[in-house]
């Protein structure tokens, strides 16, 4: 198959179709190297030629990142195949690298993803915001995706990415099996000499070694190793041939200089981004995210994982060559599979990941490639989501509740299960947790849990509801729950795309409290449900404030559920102090 036989389309859509009249629809022809500019909303195809050789589907891969198109997702069009048109990129931004695998070659490129205007304006203000935090949270966060290949890779260079995957995981192997490879690592028997005087009794020294070290031989009264003359002399200075076991086995040199090898890779690594700082590259057609300080987050996130690696790579040396007893003396030792290894699974498992280390070649770090792999996000929405958190816990504690545990960057990084106390100046608690895990009714389901309705109650990874956040504020006899979702989008789009009449239906609808007290399951106590999404400006945020305040104060009835989408800005949460405030006041009148 030709190179020239591929292309890429792109364009506004719907429902896995093109709109083909739209004026931004385009259709083209891909070669190696080129970097395509599509808009984060864009759906994209790819549409392979079958001219003259015949298309063989089952032998063409397509990846985007960690993302693959396969190859059953081709659908024939007149005189090629395609595959269906999708919004992958709806949650990405920057550069992402592609990579069609072929028979015959593979093709590279770059799709350069940008965003809306507006959507822009707003996520340059949320990365401000999130700056302030620590920054661990944003290397976390802002971390580039990782790849299954390696942009470039047929002039030899791997990506920095893949590079410090195996080095993680060669290194977490090690340190996991610490305590393995001090009592049982494999050894040999050696001849060693020793001191006579060291041995176990049992001396094999000959005559000749007597007669060529007659200095380490002394007089004694009494008894001797050996009587000369009628006089008797001891022998213990003289060396003498011992079996010994010996950890200085090759497969042992080839883990430790695997380590080395770790050691100055990853050494030349740090100096070489070290040595190219990101440089912000707008033009003049698009506004862009403030790439200086998104690269700047990656590149610092990439150099402490480089530190840390190093840093646990000398303590793992260390224990070798201290703790063990093994030495190189200025040797490479590479993996080759022995009989002591194929008969060792963690020798075979290190032997493996060596032999994937030593086959990557030079990172790319030159200044422009560097500038395209920091400037990428893992997800806009996932970005927002923190966002989202960090204002709802600002608002909590502005409207007067005090939180047993302020450190939920900590939570976020380390925890499993995000749960923060918050105490109410009536001493009532308000549990406020991040994408709690809601499952089916089952024997081990407490009294006043949310239980999903939907789902049956057997193992599935996905057999569960996962809302963003949940408050639930806790009387002294009952629970009332806000289950809110964090929405990157406009209020037009939340209004076109009915997403508060989905989300209702999803928790609301599907969600019940178990009240183990009667035995039934109720969703009286489930107050509000809320989409939370980016505000336009200042006056969207005061204008839905004033609507809130008029709901719950008109006189009227309030239809529970209380449904509502709450705008969110980085300088302006009233709407959300608010929602908040108001519903918390209809507990205390319950």
């Amino acid at each position: 198959m030709s190179i020239s036989s591929v292309y890429l389309k792109y364009g506004y859509g719907k429902n896995g179709e093109f709109d083909t009249l739209d004026h931004e629809f385009r259709s083209i022809l891909l070669y190696d190297g080129i970097t395509v500019e599509i808009k984060s909303d864009y759906l994209i195809s790819f549409f392979i030629y079958d001219g003259v050789v015949p298309v063989n589907l089952s032998t063409i891969c397509i990846y985007s990142e960690d993302f693959e198109f396969v190859s059953h997702s081709f659908v024939k069009r007149n005189d090629g195949f395609e595959t269906i048109p999708s919004s992958i990129y709806r949650d990405f931004l920057g550069y992402s690298n592609i990579r069609i695998v072929m028979v015959e070659n593979d093709l590279n490129f770059q799709i350069h993803v940008k965003m809306r205007k507006l959507e822009v304006v707003k996520f340059n203000s949320m990365i401000h915001y999130l700056y302030n935090r620590p920054n661990d949270l944003l290397y976390s966060l802002l971390s580039a995706t990782k790849s299954s290949f390696s942009y470039n890779n047929i002039q030899g260079y791997d990506s920095i990415e893949k590079i410090l995957d195996s080095a993680e995981k060669m290194i977490e192997i090690i340190k996991r099996n610490q305590f393995k490879f001090k009592n049982s690592h494999q050894t040999k028997l050696i001849p060693q000499k020793i001191e006579s005087w060291k041995s176990d009794g049992k001396l094999n020294i000959s005559p000749a070694d007597v007669m060529n070290n007659l200095d380490s031989i002394y007089a004694v009264y009494g008894n001797g190793d050996i009587f000369v003359r009628g006089r008797h002399f001891k022998i213990g200075g003289i060396l003498t041939d011992k079996l010994v076991d010996s950890p200085n086995i090759v497969e042992n040199k080839v883990i430790l200089s695997g380590l080395y090898s770790v050691k100055i890779k990853l050494s030349e690594l740090k100096h070489r981004l070290t040595s190219h700082i990101p440089v912000s590259k707008n033009d003049e057609y698009y506004i862009s995210i403030d790439e200086t300080i998104i690269a700047e987050i990656n590149q610092n996130n990439m150099l402490y994982r480089i530190r840390l690696l190093i840093k646990e790579a000398d303590k793992i040396v260390w224990f070798f060559e201290k703790n063990i007893g093994i030495s190189l003396n200025g040797k490479k030792y590479y993996p080759v599979i022995t009989p002591i290894v194929r008969s060792s699974n963690l020798y075979r498992l290190i032997f493996e990941e060596l032999k994937k280390w030593y086959s990557y070649g030079i990172p790319i770090t030159n200044s422009e490639t560097i500038y395209k792999f920091f400037n990428k996000i893992k997800s806009v929405p996932k970005l927002f989501e923190y966002f989202v958190l960090f204002k709802i816990h600002e608002s909590l504690e502005s409207i007067g509740m005090i939180c047993n545990n302020n450190d939920i960057v900590r939570l976020i990084i380390d925890s499993d299960v995000f749960e923060v106390i918050f105490t109410s100046e009536t001493s009532h608690l308000l549990k406020f947790m991040y994408e709690p895990i809601i499952k089916p009714f089952s024997n081990t389901t407490q009294h006043l849990n949310l239980v999903d309705l939907k789902h049956k109650n057997i193992e599935n990874d996905y057999n569960y509801y996962l809302p963003d956040f949940v408050l639930e504020y806790k009387t002294d006899k009952d629970s009332y729950f806000m289950i809110l979702d964090a929405k990157f989008s406009s209020r037009n789009t939340i209004r076109k795309h009915d997403v508060l009449e989905k989300i209702t239906d999803k928790y609301y609808f599907n969600l019940g409290i178990y009240d183990k007290q009667h035995n039934f399951i109720t969703r009286n106590n489930i107050l509000s449900i809320a989409a939370i999404y980016i505000a336009l400006n200042n006056n969207e945020v005061e204008k839905s404030r004033s609507k809130i305040i008029n709901q719950f104060n008109s006189g009227e009835p309030l239809v529970m559920p209380v449904g509502l989408s709450v705008p969110l800005d980085v300088d302006n949460a009233n709407a959300l102090d608010e929602f908040i405030t108001q519903i918390l006041r209809v507990v205390k009148r319950i």
